[in-house]
């Protein structure tokens, strides 16, 4: 008796602390930036160092879900380099409406966030 409550009490538990960890995301993400002035190359205006905010695409009113910057450069060659974010513990939703400096806006599902996605 005592131990078929202790394996339904530890079964419970794993179940509640799996659902919390998927509640939750490590979301990551990047811009193709020019290594030299440090911009971004192409119709983005954003720059490293640059604030990133992320927000529930339903709930664009609501406020930022996480706020971090383009604070990791990684040189891929040549004059490219990516400027980088990563930010832990963003709550899981469907779609994010992710803005990069002042007027940059784009979206980004929850899974291309989980795996790093790159914004053009």
């Amino acid at each position: 008796m005592i131990v078929a409550l202790t394996v339904t009490v530890l079964g419970v538990l794993a179940l509640v602390v799996g659902v919390d960890s998927r509640s939750t995301i490590t979301a990551a993400g990047a811009v193709t930036i020019d290594c030299g002035t440090r911009a971004a190359v192409g119709s983005a205006q954003v720059s490293f160092g640059d604030t990133v905010e992320l927000y529930d695409a339903d709930d664009v009113h609501g406020g930022p879900l996480a706020t971090t910057r383009l604070d990791t450069l990684r040189v891929m060659g040549g004059d490219t380099c990516f400027a980088e974010f990563e930010v832990d513990d963003v709550k899981t939703v469907d779609v994010y409406v992710v803005r990069m400096g002042k007027t940059f806006r784009g979206l980004a599902t929850a899974e291309g966030l989980r795996t790093g996605y790159l914004f053009v």
